[in-house]
C-alpha cells in the first residue's frame, strides 16, 4: 500500500472558495476507483502554519496513485479548486 500526503499553501481562497475545494477533494472518493481511501481539511497545528491544507491518501501500489494523478476528475479538481490559490506544495509517498 502506498500512503500519498500531499501539502499545500494556499492564499486568497474566501470562506467559500476553501469549503467548495474541500468538498470537491472529498468528493473523489468512490468516483476513482484506485482511491483506497482520504482525508483532507485545513491545518489546524500550532507548531507550523507553512502549509494550509493537507491530503492524506492510500492507493494499493504506484502505479494506481498515477493512474488516481491522470485521472480527468482528479486533474479537473486540482485546476479549477487548487492551483489558482496554490503558493506552495509539499508531497510525500511511502510504503506502509
Amino acid at each position: 500500500m502506498i500512503k500519498h500526503i500531499a501539502a499545500f499553501r494556499l492564499e486568497g481562497q474566501s470562506p467559500e472558495q476553501e469549503a467548495a475545494m474541500l468538498a470537491a477533494i472529498r468528493g473523489l472518493m468512490g468516483k476513482i476507483p484506485e482511491l483506497q481511501n482520504l482525508t483532507a481539511g485545513r491545518n489546524i497545528s500550532p507548531r507550523d502554519d507553512s502549509m494550509t491544507h493537507c491530503l492524506v491518501m492510500e492507493f494499493d501500489d504506484m502505479d494506481a496513485m498515477m493512474r488516481y494523478i491522470d485521472h480527468p476528475l482528479h486533474v479537473e479538481v486540482v485546476e479549477k479548486h487548487v492551483a489558482p490559490w496554490r503558493k506552495a506544495r509539499m508531497i510525500a509517498d511511502y510504503e506502509f
